[in-house]
């Protein structure tokens, strides 16, 4: 029998690695892992990997469950690092993509024109969670129903923060979760576990969370002639 092929053997590796889900985030730092989801990531049909090109908004269910390995951003007094009062806040973003013709239509004129001359920018916080007290392991099992508009991203924000009385709240890393990238289908409740991510305030995050998301996309609404062609001009 003929061996392989050195380029069939590496396509095959390519498609095993491409194919193997991740079942369970990564240990935390004081050697505590968490048990894997109760069932496995929905597997992507074909509908749900066609990706739209326009989003018209979304109505979300979201239960934050749990978090693991979150950083630690109070010392002792004895110079150790210890633990953090974590809270988590739901976030949306602004759309930084052109907005087609026919997601603008459901907005008002002001927020249609604030689009069009792109000052849309800041984040909208929609929910926060409670404080744990003293731990990198929080449980929150805390359920929140929003709604993301057409100016928004087709992505919900889960911001971690150390909480501080005497000052700001202190950036412990983002997750976020997709609506529209062909992993999560709508109108189906989907457990996962979203990593923590550095950003540019906490470049050494850490972490993951437990989260429970339901969601309906908004279809797409009827299209003027009128605001087509006023569309076309702003491009």
């Amino acid at each position: 029998m003929d061996n392989p092929s050195a380029d069939f053997i590496a396509q095959m590796n390519l498609n095993f690695l491409s194919s193997t889900p991740l079942s369970s985030p990564p240990s935390s730092s004081q050697g505590t892992r968490p048990p894997p989801p109760s069932k496995p990531h929905t597997t992507p049909n074909a509908a749900q990997n066609s990706t739209p090109t326009d989003f018209f908004g979304a109505n979300v269910t979201i239960t934050i469950i749990e978090a693991v390995g979150l950083i630690s951003m109070d010392t002792s007094i004895f110079g150790k690092k210890g633990k953090s009062d974590p809270f988590i806040q739901i976030m949306a973003l602004p759309s930084t993509a052109s907005h087609n013709f026919a997601s603008l239509q459901s907005l008002s004129p002001s927020k249609r024109k604030s689009i069009m001359n792109k000052k849309h920018q800041k984040r909208t916080i929609l929910h926060k969670t409670t404080t744990k007290k003293s731990t990198l392991n929080p449980h929150y099992d805390e359920s929140f129903s929003f709604k993301l508009l057409a100016s928004h991203q087709p992505t919900i924000v889960l911001g971690v923060y150390d909480y501080d009385l005497a000052s700001a709240s202190d950036p412990m890393g983002e997750a976020t979760f997709s609506l529209v990238d062909g992993v999560y289908g709508p109108n189906t409740t989907h457990e996962a576990w979203l990593q923590v991510m550095p950003t540019s305030s906490c470049p050494k995050a850490s972490g993951s969370i437990k989260c429970s998301v339901t969601f309906g996309l908004t279809p797409a609404p009827m299209v003027s002639e009128k605001l087509r062609n006023q569309f076309i001009v702003c491009l």
